[in-house]
């Protein structure tokens, strides 16, 4: 554990990007998690998250990056998107999850997205 540990921070000191990638490739593996386990949900709650996930694939990316710190990603997901993020945290909330660990979620779904449109 401690060898791959000090491998991972050669990696970082070496590679400034692979940090990067290793943190993105991160939070894609558990955004994908927390999908999969959508899937397994009732039609509501997965209605829910792919209505939320449309708009955001729909959003207006113009003025938006993914590099404000999630600055962006709060405004495409709560500014642009308010009306099926309220309803998809309202179906996480109930399926048990925090609303913390629920807007987390709904917020680097929403940096993923800004990442994938090359913001």
């Amino acid at each position: 554990m401690i060898i791959a540990m000090l491998v991972l921070i050669l990696f970082a000191v070496l590679f400034p990007g692979f940090l990067r990638w290793l943190l993105s490739l991160t939070a894609l593996l558990f955004v994908g998690a927390v999908l999969a386990g959508m899937a397994h949900a009732e039609d509501t709650p997965k209605a829910a998250l792919e209505a939320y996930v449309t708009c955001l694939e729909n959003g207006d990316y113009s003025d938006l990056t993914s590099a404000d710190g999630g600055r962006s990603a709060m405004h495409l997901a709560v500014g642009q998107c308010k009306d099926t993020w309220s309803n998809y945290i309202q179906e996480c909330i109930k399926r048990g999850s925090t609303d913390g660990s629920c807007t987390l979620i709904s917020v680097e779904l929403a940096q993923i997205q800004l990442k994938h449109s090359g913001k």
